[in-house]
């Protein structure tokens, strides 16, 4: 080979030596830029897993708390039933009581009343003797009457009252049930 052909295989040679260079420092300045946006890609998606994490652990615990939360609620709910249902039963056997205490009050004054229009018929056939008896036992009968009239509205008013009081705790049951 002469000088000349040296000299520019020379010159190729270090022209592609060059080129080599170039593209292994373009190549590196690539592989770091790829490795400094995996690092900061890696970086955010552990970010990213631990706030998936957090925000999982959050989510779990609320469920538990929430479940804890329902059973508490569902034993209270299920303990002031029970009180409202005793209550209940207790006011029902009041009622029971005085309605029975009622209709042997009722029975009483009506064998009264029976009583007195006995009474009233036999004023009829003494009326002929003194007319001051036949008044007094007729003030007598519409007295009688007077209460017997009373005793039945103070039943009514009592079975008023107690439908009233049975209802409104009743109501309240079924209120709170429903909203829930």
């Amino acid at each position: 080979m002469n000088y000349e052909s040296r000299n520019t295989l020379s010159l190729k040679l270090e022209q592609m030596y060059n080129d080599l260079i170039d593209s292994h420092k373009q190549v590196e300045r690539q592989r770091r830029q790829l490795a400094s946006e995996v690092s900061a890609h890696s970086a955010a998606l552990k970010d990213k897993m631990a706030e998936l994490h957090i925000a999982q652990e959050a989510t779990d615990k609320a469920k538990a708390e929430s479940k804890q939360m329902n059973e508490q609620q569902l034993i209270a709910i299920s303990q002031e039933l029970d009180q409202i249902n005793d209550a209940l039963k207790a006011s029902l056997e009041q009622v029971e009581t005085r309605s029975q205490k009622l209709a042997d009050e009722s029975s009483a004054r009506a064998a009264e009343m029976r009583d007195k229009v006995a009474e009233l018929s036999k004023a009829r056939e003494t009326s002929e003797k003194t007319k001051d008896e036949s008044k007094q036992v007729i003030l007598d009968a519409l007295q009688a009457k007077d209460e017997a009239v009373r005793a039945n509205q103070l039943k009514s008013t009592f079975l008023a009252s107690m439908s009233h009081e049975i209802r409104m705790p009743f109501n309240a049951v079924c209120s709170f049930t429903l909203s829930n």
